[in-house]
């Protein structure tokens, strides 16, 4: 099921019962959230499936999601530069660094189709080798540069 049509049916559901009046939210932002919130909850059980040694993978793909080692990000990668990454044209990342990336952290790139607007379950893991962080260089203070390298 496509992404829009199941937060759209989501919203629905909520309308129907009018679960929405307690909070005084619109059914639609509820369905958005609660999708939000089932995309968190399955990395969740990724994580844990690896953290109790039960599974390395998720079935889509054959590289493992997380380490052990390290800071861990799932970061949202718009379709071409997942390419270019995967293809190992581009081989950095340009972010804001809200998340206080470090060297030796891994990111797991999560394919974003942005006409769609829905992840296409593509997804690469990279190390962070190198940080140029920002206030240098013309960097603007609250971004960094990563140098990246795909974990095979």
């Amino acid at each position: 099921m496509q992404e829009k049509a199941l937060i759209q049916e989501i919203g629905e559901l909520i309308n129907k019962h009018s679960r929405e009046n307690m909070s005084n939210t619109p059914d639609f932002i509820l369905g958005k959230f609660l999708h939000g919130c089932l995309e968190q909850f399955e990395n969740a059980v990724i994580n844990r499936e690896f953290w109790y040694g039960r599974k390395t993978k998720p079935a889509e793909t054959e590289e493992p999601l997380f380490f052990s080692t390290g800071n861990e990000h799932a970061l949202k990668t718009w379709m071409p530069q997942f390419q270019n990454i995967l293809d190992e044209r581009k081989l950095f990342e340009y972010r804001i660094n809200d998340r206080g990336f470090q060297l030796g952290d891994f990111l797991l790139l999560r394919e974003w189709n942005q006409d769609a607007e829905k992840y296409t379950g593509r997804r690469l893991l990279v190390k962070v080798i190198y940080i140029v962080e920002g206030g240098i260089m013309g960097i603007p203070k609250e971004y960094c540069i990563m140098s990246i390298v795909k974990v095979k």
